[in-house]
């Protein structure tokens, strides 16, 4: 395993994610599901606990915003978003994070596709 890929999971493992996740009868256990969405994200941006949490979050909070139907989506990201970017954030923060749960719920989608 090449270094960096090591550190990665190494600074997971700091936040409690386990790399090895057995499941009863063969099935993903949703933490394993969230880890796999938001893997480029990890690679990419994750590299300190604060930022690999940050994104986790954000993953969390665009796979709950997918199970809703595409025309309730909207207001339920607006409500994710009240919740985690302070009132007085930037129109960057807000950005950041409508984007990385847009590209969580198009990530869930894609193998039905």
């Amino acid at each position: 395993m090449p270094i960096k890929d090591k550190d990665r999971w190494e600074r997971l493992a700091a936040l409690g994610v386990q790399r090895e996740i057995p499941t009863p009868g063969g099935e993903a256990k949703m933490s394993a599901v969230i880890l796999q969405l938001a893997e480029p994200l990890l690679k990419q941006h994750g590299k300190t606990p604060q930022r690999a949490e940050a994104i986790i979050l954000l993953t969390i909070a665009g796979w709950n915003k997918s199970m809703f139907s595409p025309d309730r989506q909207p207001l339920i990201e607006k409500e994710l978003i009240d919740s985690f970017v302070p009132k007085d954030g930037n129109a960057e923060d807000v950005g950041v994070a409508v984007q990385i749960m847009d590209m969580v719920v198009e990530r869930r989608q894609w193998p039905s596709q």
